[in-house]
């Protein structure tokens, strides 16, 4: 089995908190980006790719904020507060009460 998921924070435990997925064991995630505008692609005339350096320069981004476990795909919480999905916390008391 895993190693402990998280470190024994007193109440409720915060994303910070969480060594790997409480789902899967994964120790990577993801949050959803919106990209919206154009993508400019430069090449020459012999098919081979010219100056690309700013072809991104007019695509906007707008940061998620809700995390995934790159492995799994289960909501793990919300990246701007910190806090865990109420699924990820039960998978941490279930994790923590077999140790």
């Amino acid at each position: 089995m895993q190693d402990s998921v998280f470190k024994g924070a007193l109440g409720f435990p915060k994303f910070k908190d969480l060594k790997n997925c409480p789902f899967c064991g994964s120790n990577t995630f993801y949050v959803r980006q919106h990209a919206e505008g154009t993508v400019i692609f430069r090449f020459c005339p012999d098919g081979s790719e010219a100056d690309n350096e700013d072809m991104y320069n007019t695509v906007s981004l707008t940061e998620g904020i809700n995390v995934y476990c790159d492995n799994c795909q289960r909501f793990i919480g919300n990246r701007n507060t910190g806090k865990l999905s109420s699924g990820a916390v039960k998978a941490l008391c279930d994790i923590n009460s077999k140790q």
